[in-house]
């Protein structure tokens, strides 16, 4: 089964079916609000929690046999630090949304990379 965990401010209620498709099961954890004013040592909260989501998430889908797929968007430099504690780890494959940009600056999922 493919079964993605999707942190990010973009819920997935909310894409079409064609960025729907192809997943078994898509679970939701809202990316956390990040302080723009808070340091690197203030921030370890933040990142602490994102790693428990994919760790949860990473457990859950192995023990079921299954390859889990992360979807993280947010801030970029968290979003760094978490892709580096997982840069040696070929278990977990992070995938994102490419787009497009349509007339009025709306932009269409195209596929997944």
């Amino acid at each position: 089964m493919r079964n993605l965990l999707v942190i990010s401010n973009h819920n997935p209620s909310s894409w079409d079916s064609a960025q729907l498709e192809g997943w078994d099961n898509i679970m939701y954890t809202p990316f956390p609000y990040i302080d723009p004013f808070k340091g690197f040592n203030e921030l370890k909260h933040e990142i602490y929690f994102i790693r428990n989501e994919i760790n949860n998430f990473v457990k859950k889908c192995e023990a079921e046999g299954n390859t889990p797929y992360i979807c993280l968007q947010g801030e970029f430099w968290v979003c760094y630090n978490v892709f580096v504690a997982y840069c040696n780890d070929i278990s977990i494959k992070f995938v994102f949304p490419s787009t497009e940009r349509r007339e009025g600056g709306k932009f269409e999922f195209v596929r997944w990379r």
